[in-house]
């Protein structure tokens, strides 16, 4: 099975399961995405549904293998429009051998500049990947868009040319990383698109912070 596949089925799953929630929302402006560079776009005429996802970090270029060869991390950003609402959502996903166990990840922390934003209660999904000679357990962690979450946004257009670490919190295990050059370049320009498609407009941020209520968003300083 391919990874760009993989990663296009579980983006879906994970956006498209809010379309549930009856929030009538009118007025996001996709041809934002029609000429933007680096990015891949998933339409349904009949639903309406639309899918905008960072195209090269669907393959090798959102992979970081680990230094110690246990796994590696995917780090990738979509954007997801429907009659009922739109988000900007990222999704990191960590991949590890099966006998190194699994990390059971139930948050995330972002330090961005003297900054550290933890996200909790963020949406979990984990699969065992079936393989030879080693199978892979996959947890995936995604994190939409919400006003609380706005400003650790700022800050990475701020520091993009820092270095952003990550912290994957787990019962079993921690695992941190750095993020890339790509990963943040690519990260920022969609997000950027979604802002000038109206994204982060009064109305949307308050659809979406009903959706998301459950998202505990903590902020702290060095």
């Amino acid at each position: 099975m391919k990874k760009k596949s993989i990663a296009v089925a579980i983006t879906l799953i994970i956006i498209l399961s809010f379309s549930t929630m009856a929030y009538a929302f009118a007025g996001f402006n996709k041809s934002v995405f029609d000429t933007a560079a680096d990015v891949s776009i998933k339409r349904d005429d009949m639903t309406g549904d639309f899918i905008a996802e960072t195209e090269s970090l669907l393959g090798s270029a959102g992979l970081i293998i680990n230094e110690d060869g246990t796994g590696g991390i995917q780090v990738y950003s979509a954007v997801g429009v429907t009659d009922s609402f739109n988000m900007d959502t990222l999704i990191i996903k960590s991949h590890s051998y099966d006998w190194v166990g699994w990390a059971f990840i139930d948050s995330v922390i972002f330090k961005i500049g003297n900054t550290r934003y933890r996200f909790d209660n963020a949406r979990i999904s984990r699969n065992f990947i079936k393989g030879s000679p080693s199978s892979l357990l996959e947890e995936s962690i995604a994190i939409t868009i919400t006003s609380a979450s706005l400003p650790m946004m700022t800050d990475l257009v701020k520091h993009r040319d820092e270095e952003i670490h990550v912290r994957l919190v787990g019962d079993g295990r921690d695992i941190d990383f750095i993020l890339t050059d790509d990963m943040k370049n690519s990260i920022i320009n969609l997000y950027n698109l979604y802002v000038a498609g109206g994204g982060t407009s009064k109305a949307s941020m308050e659809r979406i912070d009903k959706l998301c209520s459950d998202i505990l968003v903590t902020v702290g300083q060095d």
